[in-house]
């Protein structure tokens, strides 16, 4: 019950902040093509985390410059290491209203990335509040509960099953 009442502050918080800011309309046309860094949240569901390699897959092929979010216990089941960077983070870098800390959103908004993906099928603030302080211009992911304040692309999932939802997004990005 405690847990529920600090996700609701948080995500109160995070909603008034995403709110102040308007947002700016951005032309989609080619947006993939034309972007070379792409900061992909990994999904934090274990059985999940696995499925989303057919989506790296496709990115690596275009030959964009991938960084990874992920946890830190989490970097040794990354297959081909080689073909990303490492955005990692630890639980301590998650506060009690399950929102980064400012010192991991001061190293997120150091770094510039043409897009931000996030994996997450289900709510998450975390993912949310990441994809909000990397101040990409596209921000991509699943449309979920209070989404459209952190993304200006979404994509329904199917039902969270990972392979189909992955692959809707591929088949969707391809168009663009």
């Amino acid at each position: 019950m405690l847990q529920t009442f600090y996700k609701n502050i948080g995500s109160f918080i995070l909603k008034r902040k995403a709110k102040k800011e308007a947002g700016e309309e951005h032309s989609f046309k080619n947006f993939i093509e034309n972007s070379l860094k792409f900061l992909i949240i990994m999904p934090l569901d274990e059985s999940m985390f696995n499925k989303a390699d057919s989506f790296l897959k496709y990115l690596t092929s275009r030959n964009k410059s991938l960084y990874l979010l992920l946890p830190e216990h989490k970097l040794n089941m990354i297959q081909n290491q080689k073909s990303y960077k490492f955005v990692h983070f630890k639980e301590d870098d998650i506060g009690k209203l399950y929102l980064p800390h400012k010192s991991f959103t001061n190293k997120l908004e150091n770094k510039e990335f043409d897009v931000v993906v996030d994996l997450n099928l289900s709510v998450n603030l975390f993912s949310y509040s990441v994809a909000y302080f990397s101040k990409s211009k596209f921000r991509v992911g699943f449309t979920k509960r209070n989404s459209d304040y952190y993304y200006n692309f979404q994509i329904p999932p199917v039902d969270d099953d990972a392979d189909n939802s992955y692959g809707n997004l591929v088949n969707c990005l391809k168009m663009f």
